[in-house]
């Protein structure tokens, strides 16, 4: 089965609205899950490692603070366009108390964190 087919797209449509600000970038990343992830991503585009490198690129600039996690996320989700699956599994490197919004792709603040 197509790797691709395995996801289901998401449709095109984008929001009007931005991001809300970036919170603080969490260090309490369960490196299983991270590591995990960047498995699931390399499998996924095992055909496309282009698209492999520029998420690993994206990643080096984030820990490098030469971009905001809101940055990395704009990144990821361009990136990733069609795989949702793969862009909401992202939420593995966001703070704790924030995760992608499913239908808008937009970082939220969970209420109480």
């Amino acid at each position: 089965m197509d790797q691709r087919a395995a996801h289901t797209s998401r449709d095109e449509s984008t929001s009007s609205r931005g991001p809300p600000p970036t919170p603080p970038l969490g260090t309490d990343l369960d490196v299983s899950d991270a590591l995990s992830y960047l498995d699931t991503v390399k499998a996924c585009f095992r055909d496309r490692p282009e698209v492999y490198r520029e998420f690993l690129d994206a990643m080096k600039d984030l820990k490098n603070q030469s971009i905001d996690i809101r940055q990395c996320v704009d990144r990821v989700v361009e990136l990733f366009r069609g795989y949702p699956d793969l862009i909401v599994g992202f939420n593995v490197f966001l703070p704790r108390g924030s995760i992608l919004d499913p239908n808008t792709f937009a970082v939220v603040r969970l209420p109480g964190s």
